[in-house]
């Protein structure tokens, strides 16, 4: 693809042969929500990320951050 770039700017008067390039296949979903495995709400959603992050090992600065922005957000909810 470079190379014919590089042809065309340099070299326009070489004739070449058009190419067509086939499009990505579009995605196709099943017609059957998968809501069954997710959380419903936004509160349970922060809920299971607390958990996650307060389950780690070894906490990062960032994970720390993030357990007090979700606890303060959790706080603001109720």
């Amino acid at each position: 693809m470079a190379a014919k770039i590089y042809q065309m700017i340099y070299h326009p008067e070489i004739k070449q042969n058009n190419v067509i390039i086939n499009q990505e296949p579009k995605l196709q979903y099943s017609s059957t929500p998968t809501s069954a495995t997710e959380p419903t709400d936004k509160k349970t959603e922060l809920m299971k990320s607390l958990e996650y992050l307060k389950g780690k090992k070894n906490p990062t600065k960032q994970d720390k951050d993030s357990i007090y922005t979700i606890e303060m957000v959790l706080k603001n909810m109720k």
